[in-house]
C-alpha cells in the first residue's frame, strides 16, 4: 500500500479530493489500514516520506516524497468488512502517539511529532488544516469555518469562541 510513501505531493491531493466523499483513499499509517479524506497541502514542513510529522486540530501532517500534506480526517479498514466510522485523524490514530506518563527512554525511541498549537488571535488562515480563522477589513470582522462534508463537533463551536 503506502501511497503517500511513493506518490508526490499533487498526486496525492487529487486522488484524495476524487475520493473525498467515498471510499476515501485506502493507505496505510503504521501498519494500520485507513481510508483518508480531508487533505491539504503543507507548504513548509518535510520528513521522511510517509511519516506523520506534525499534528494541529486533530489533523496530521504527513511527510510526502517531495513536501507534505496535511490529512484531516481518517476512517479504518475494518477487517470484518464491517464499515468504520470518519473521525478527525488524531482520533483514529491515538494508541500511535506516545502517552502522557511514558518514559524518556521509550519517549526518545518513539517517533518525534511536533504538536502545533494555532493562535486563534491572530487573523488569518496560519496552516491550511486551520478549520477556524478570521479576518478584519476597518470595522467588519469575517469569520471562516469550512468544517470538512459541513459537520462540526462541539470543540470545533468553542474554536469560534476564541
Amino acid at each position: 500500500m503506502q501511497l503517500i510513501g511513493k506518490k508526490e505531493t499533487d498526486e496525492i491531493l487529487r486522488r484524495i479530493n476524487a475520493a473525498d466523499g467515498s471510499p476515501g483513499v485506502l493507505d496505510e499509517i503504521y501498519g494500520k489500514p485507513v481510508f483518508m479524506f480531508n487533505a491539504h497541502k503543507e507548504p513548509r514542513l518535510t520528513g521522511k516520506a510517509g511519516e506523520i510529522i506534525a499534528t494541529a486540530n486533530h489533523a496530521i501532517c504527513r511527510a510526502t516524497v517531495d513536501g507534505a500534506i496535511w490529512i484531516g480526517h481518517l476512517k479504518p479498514k475494518l477487517e470484518t468488512g464491517a464499515k468504520g466510522i470518519k473521525l478527525p485523524a488524531a482520533f483514529v490514530l491515538k494508541e500511535l502517539f506516545p502517552k502522557p506518563g511514558t518514559s524518556i527512554l521509550k519517549s526518545l525511541l518513539s517517533k518525534t511529532v511536533k504538536n502545533i498549537e494555532i493562535d486563534y488571535t491572530k487573523p488569518g488562515r496560519q496552516f491550511p488544516c486551520q478549520e477556524v480563522w478570521y479576518e478584519q477589513e476597518e470595522d467588519i470582522a469575517y469569520i471562516y469555518f469550512p468544517f470538512h462534508n459541513g459537520g462540526m463537533s462541539t470543540e470545533q463551536c468553542r474554536l469560534q469562541e476564541a
